[in-house]
């Protein structure tokens, strides 16, 4: 499994799509911008919404959410995965509020 930074991610190319996998109320108190919400409870009904293909950077509040959704997105076949260390707990730039769909 690789790990990245969300500093690098907020500050590299974007090629992977950022996944925050908190809950819905955590995620509409306070997210990156442009971050994606598929909450890890509902990752059954998610992943097929899902490309095998598209790179995706796996991010929660501190990470242990975030490795479980890599690890189960991995069984599936997804190959091109990223886990965020540290997650929203240490993020310290602009917040976006709400589902993101405002």
């Amino acid at each position: 499994m690789q790990e990245i930074r969300l500093t690098d991610w907020l500050n590299g190319p974007k090629e992977a799509v950022l996944l925050d996998v908190r809950e819905t109320d955590e995620f509409c108190q306070g997210h990156v911008p442009g971050a994606r919400n598929l909450p890890l409870s509902a990752i059954a009904s998610w992943k097929e919404s899902l490309s095998p293909q598209q790179p995706y950077a796996v991010m929660c509040q501190m990470g242990s959410r975030a490795q479980m959704a890599v690890e189960r997105l991995a069984e599936e076949g997804f190959q091109q995965l990223l886990l965020v260390r540290g997650g929203f707990g240490t993020y310290q730039g602009p917040v976006e509020k709400g589902d993101g769909h405002e």
